[in-house]
């Protein structure tokens, strides 16, 4: 609800204000999992990486070596990614400063470290399932997915304020 986030915003005050209602239950620092490492989710990779008090702790992909040059482009290094399988392996490297990349998703919605996630993927039916089962594991989503918005996302704000989480939409490629 906007009493929550409000009163939480007063919290947040290193974080811009356009990202504070998505952020609003980080740890310090924050860890997001974007889902997806195409054109989207390498924008904002780089993106995040010139943020202060949120990070990219995680991504899942499907193509091996695309969410490496992602981080490659946005930090001009791939040394930041370690390959996970794990929830486990995936914690580890958060904590040691690394992104965890892995194509099991499932691993880093389990993450503990992990509070946002971020759908890039451009895929309404991937965005859609993902999303929910994140939110029903305790994580907020950042829907980029436009396609997955118009198609279910009522459902998934009704999902969201049901399980006390923060389900909102990022400007991704589509017009406003």
């Amino acid at each position: 609800s906007s009493d929550v986030c409000s009163s939480d915003l007063r919290q947040l005050p290193r974080l811009p204000l356009r990202l504070r209602p998505h952020a609003f239950r980080f740890h310090a620092p924050g860890f997001a999992l974007r889902v997806g490492a195409g054109e989207m989710g390498t924008d904002i990779v780089s993106r995040v990486a010139h943020m202060q008090g949120v990070e990219i702790g995680a991504i899942s992909e499907l193509k091996p070596g695309a969410a490496a040059r992602s981080v490659e482009i946005a930090y001009g290094s791939g040394e930041r990614t370690v390959e996970t399988s794990t929830s486990d392996q995936a914690n580890a490297a958060m904590e040691a400063g690394k992104i965890a990349v892995t194509a099991n998703v499932d691993s880093l919605l389990e993450a503990g470290l992990i509070d946002v996630i971020v759908d890039a993927t451009g895929v309404p039916a991937v965005g859609a399932e993902i999303g929910l089962r994140a939110m029903e594991r305790g994580k907020h989503l950042v829907m980029m997915n436009v396609e997955a918005d118009v198609t279910i996302g009522a459902y998934l704000r009704a999902e969201a304020e049901r399980l006390g989480v923060v389900y909102s939409l990022g400007a991704g490629d589509e017009p406003s």
